[in-house]
């Protein structure tokens, strides 16, 4: 839920985090990304009957050596949560100076 202050009222928002793979026939070069995590974030704005959405994509670059960063697991989890506080810093920042824009 986010808070809207113009409305006085919470609005529902719903959030999905996934890890896509690159295609199976993509070429493989330097600097090429492994795999991309996404969240996708939906604000209902129920009254105007519209949505908004928020999409972020982070590619997973390897080091150019070869090494990793830490346990994927690991990984994950610390760009989710960036990606969570870059996703609460845009929804909180969000703000509608005409709803008359929504046909109301």
């Amino acid at each position: 839920m986010i808070s809207d202050s113009h409305h006085r009222s919470q609005i529902p928002a719903l959030s999905l985090i996934a890890t896509i793979a690159p295609p199976a026939t993509a070429s493989v070069r330097p600097n090429t990304p492994t795999h991309t995590e996404l969240q996708l974030t939906l604000i209902r704005l129920v009254e105007q009957n519209t949505d908004f959405v928020i999409t972020l994509n982070v590619p997973y670059v390897p080091r150019e050596n070869g090494t990793e960063y830490g346990t994927a697991d690991s990984r994950r989890r610390e760009v989710a949560q960036k990606m969570n506080e870059v996703c609460k810093n845009i929804t909180a920042s969000l703000e509608i100076k005409d709803w008359a824009l929504f046909g109301g």
